[in-house]
């Protein structure tokens, strides 16, 4: 978890505040400025481990900001209501970051004095900051004081805002390594991450956000809403509508993917109330040691319902699909003979004797017999 914040925002409270909601072990270490506290807590009968790392404010830690925040499983930025130009510096933090974090959370802490309460200025202050966090996403937290901070059960929040994001995933460790330069007066950070079991941070660099949700980055998308195109639900049947089992129909592969195991026939018929029919990989029938289909193969196949529990739909399935005149698909061997060169011949076996194989690493080596 990456707290970022500006100077006096409460990014020290904010761990200290998550790190009161459990009696376990609390590890803290400091690099250069670069604050880690590693909190070991119980969660839904799992042990979990939290590292929180608090950026510093200065200025030379911004261009730093973009590669901890790829890499950290959630964003949380601190503001402090007291700071009159809060909302000025949350915007620009968050345009370093160089896209919206996939969790985040907003904590906005302190209190006016009475006297500006009353005069509206408190409202003015977290209208902006509430705007904000809907744009990007964010959770957004209010806490008026330190003891309402811990009471406010910021681990418990953490961690259900990443459940959300990775379904309950084990956290993976991150290690980051700084070193710096300094010269002529000008500190110049050289970052190296080192990440075990991570996506890579660079692939959430260009994501197609809209540029109504999300302004500061500049994107030139037209629209609002979620920026991510929905799945088309599958064409559907009557939930009475009956099949022949014994029939048989004909069709033409459109499109099949070998290595998910799936693909869609267009049938010729025009009895058919769907234009293209769903086929998984275990309804074909085949002499290749993994069936599959390409496009543009003519095939005969059978029909069956299939309920579609998540959106409550009848849909259509091929099965027992084969050639045209009931043959069964073959098509690794002259898949192999346009793709690999054999050694001696393509369907010529050789013995020999295993040496050694690691089924972790899945290679090995077999010494072969003479002749």
């Amino acid at each position: 978890v990456l707290v970022i914040g500006s100077r006096g925002s409460g990014k020290s409270a904010f761990v200290r505040a998550a790190g009161s909601e459990t009696e376990r072990s609390q590890e803290e270490e400091i690099a250069d400025g670069v604050q880690m506290r590693k909190i070991t807590s119980l969660y839904n009968t799992f042990t979990t481990v939290v590292d929180f790392i608090e950026m510093p404010a200065d200025d030379r830690y911004v261009s730093l900001l973009p590669h901890f925040g790829g890499s950290a499983a959630c964003v949380a930025l601190v503001v402090n209501i007291l700071d009159p130009h809060g909302h000025t510096d949350l915007c620009n933090r968050l345009a370093a970051l160089g896209a919206p974090p996939p969790c985040g959370l907003l904590v906005v802490q302190g209190s006016l004095p009475a006297l500006s309460a009353a005069s509206g200025e408190e409202r003015r202050r977290l209208d902006p900051l509430r705007e904000v966090a809907s744009r990007w996403g964010l959770k957004f937290l209010r806490f008026e004081s330190m003891e309402q901070m811990e009471r406010g059960r910021l681990l418990h929040a953490v961690r259900s805002c990443l459940r959300l994001v990775t379904h309950s995933a084990v956290l993976r460790p991150v290690c980051f390594q700084l070193c710096w330069l300094c010269r002529d007066d000008e500190w110049r950070f050289r970052p190296k991450m080192v990440v075990w079991h991570v996506q890579k941070p660079w692939l959430k660099q260009n994501l197609p956000y809209r540029s109504a949700n999300f302004p500061l980055l500049g994107y030139n998308s037209a629209g609002g809403g979620n920026a991510w195109r929905a799945r088309r639900p599958p064409q559907s049947v009557p939930a009475n509508y009956q099949v022949d089992v014994n029939e048989r129909y004909f069709g033409t592969v459109i499109f099949y993917h070998k290595y998910r195991g799936y693909g869609f026939i267009e049938a010729t018929e025009a009895d058919i109330p769907t234009e293209k029919v769903f086929v998984h990989w275990k309804q074909i029938s085949s002499d290749d040691r993994f069936p599959f289909l390409v496009k543009g193969l003519e095939v005969e196949f059978s029909l069956m319902t299939w309920k579609d529990w998540q959106r409550g739909l009848n849909t259509l399935r091929a099965k027992n699909v084969t050639l045209v005149g009931g043959l069964n698909v073959a098509l690794q061997d002259e898949l192999d003979a346009n793709e690999k060169l054999f050694v001696g011949g393509q369907h010529l076996r050789y013995t020999g004797t295993l040496k050694f194989y690691s089924p972790r690493h899945g290679f090995g080596y077999v010494i072969m017999d003479q002749g």
